[in-house]
C-alpha cells in the first residue's frame, strides 16, 4: 500500500495572486506617501515622533481609541522634513 500526500493551493492565494497584492500595496503606499507630501493639511496629525523614538510611535499607535496619524520625523541635515 502506497501513500500519497498531494500539497494543496489555498483557495485565492495563487503565486500571480500574491503579486497583485504585493503590487497594489506598493501603489497604496506610494500614493499615501504622495498626498502627505502634497496635501499635508488633509491628514490630522495625532503626534509625531523622532526616528529615534519609533517604539513610543508604535505605543501610541495602538493606543485604543487613537484619532489622527502618528508620524515619523527626522531631522532635515538627515534628508527628513519636520
Amino acid at each position: 500500500m502506497s501513500i500519497i500526500i498531494k500539497r494543496r493551493k489555498p483557495a485565492g492565494r495563487t503565486p500571480t495572486h500574491l503579486g497583485r497584492v504585493r503590487l497594489q500595496r506598493v501603489e497604496d503606499v506610494a500614493f499615501a506617501v504622495d498626498l502627505a507630501c502634497t496635501s499635508p493639511e488633509l491628514l490630522e496629525v495625532a503626534a509625531r515622533y523622532d526616528l529615534a523614538d519609533v517604539r513610543a510611535a508604535v505605543e501610541h499607535v495602538r493606543r485604543p481609541g487613537k484619532s489622527g496619524t502618528v508620524l515619523l520625523t527626522s531631522p532635515p541635515e538627515t534628508g527628513g522634513a519636520r
